[in-house]
């Protein structure tokens, strides 16, 4: 009398498979690292730095210059991000992620250490431009941590070319 129900057991399976298939899908451990963490941060810097250039906005070309670097360079990251999240990344192998996202640190790193200084000039030529300091600092920041995470991605970039190198001759 005491069978099992065969009803309960199949609906519990498709739950599972469905949880299962999620993580297959979507790359949970990748929220965790390092690198998402530099590319939150990054975000935050440049879009504090836009925000802050923006309060006294007008003609200048370093505004928008600035304005551009920053918003340019959060949809970058923001791209970045999804692709690693939805494991792009390692699905796509033709194409060498690490490399790609090194060559972006630095150009992104050069870019925003011109608008900084750019923004740091027009502090210190004008009165009451203490949003651009803002902005310098935010930019400043920016370019720092676009430092660290381009020499991490030199890191893996290295690693990975060990590792092919280490697989072909086997």
């Amino acid at each position: 009398m005491s069978s099992p129900n065969p009803e309960v057991s199949q609906t519990e399976q498709p739950q599972k498979n469905l949880k299962t298939q999620i993580k297959d899908l979507l790359n949970f451990s990748y929220l965790k690292s390092i690198n998402f963490v530099l590319r939150v941060i990054l975000i935050i810097f440049q879009i504090a730095g836009a925000i802050s250039v923006s309060v006294k906005y007008d003609t200048w070309g370093s505004t928008r210059y600035y304005n551009f670097v920053a918003i340019t360079g959060v949809i970058f990251i923001v791209v970045f991000i999804i692709f690693h999240f939805f494991f792009l990344t390692q699905k796509l192998t033709k194409i060498p992620w690490s490399l790609i996202e090194l060559a972006f640190d630095v150009i992104w790193s050069i870019l925003i250490l011109i608008a900084s200084a750019i923004v740091t000039d027009n502090a210190k030529r004008y009165a009451f431009m203490e949003s651009y300091a803002s902005a310098a600092f935010f930019g400043y920041g920016a370019f720092i941590v676009f430092l660290i995470d381009g020499f991490l991605h030199l890191i893996s970039f290295i690693r990975g070319r060990k590792e092919q190198t280490i697989q072909s001759t086997n």
